[in-house]
């Protein structure tokens, strides 16, 4: 049932890899979807609210965490580039794209009022001196 209601016009040589997808999805944990429903619904009646990085622009909460990767929409390494471009000298067209990100960087870390915590989850060690020269401490996962 599922599968046909999620995958209407399927060829013959995709349901082995459509039920693969489909049996991942229902080990998803209730809480997980919950979760998920209410961000997509704007439903904010927990302890924790969840806001994409546009999301949050002219709004202050006491405690931010930041959940950052090079991967950000189709741009690959977004952010990885922004921070080993970190106080380089740019063209026009790589300036552009650094602009966008430290914009971007501005308002979702300018929204805590006490805390921010960021958690890369991508390995940062090819430019964390520019990820450094902005946020001072690098704490690794393991300490």
């Amino acid at each position: 049932y599922i599968l046909s209601r999620l995958f209407p016009n399927i060829e013959e040589d995709d349901i082995a890899g459509a039920k693969e997808k489909i049996v991942e999805l229902l080990k998803i944990d209730y809480v997980e979807y919950k979760a998920w429903f209410d961000f997509i619904n704007k439903i904010e009646n927990k302890d924790v609210i969840y806001h994409t990085y546009h999301g949050t622009k002219g709004e202050e909460y006491k405690n931010v965490l930041i959940l950052m990767q090079n991967n950000f929409g189709k741009d690959r390494n977004k952010f990885s580039s922004f921070f080993k471009n970190y106080n380089t000298e740019l063209d026009s067209g790589e300036l552009i794209k650094y602009t966008n990100t430290k914009n971007l960087l501005y308002v979702s870390c300018s929204r805590a009022i006490e805390n921010l915590r960021i958690l890369y989850l991508d390995d940062i060690a090819s430019f964390s001196d520019g990820i450094q020269s902005i946020f001072e401490t690098i704490h690794d996962i393991e300490d």
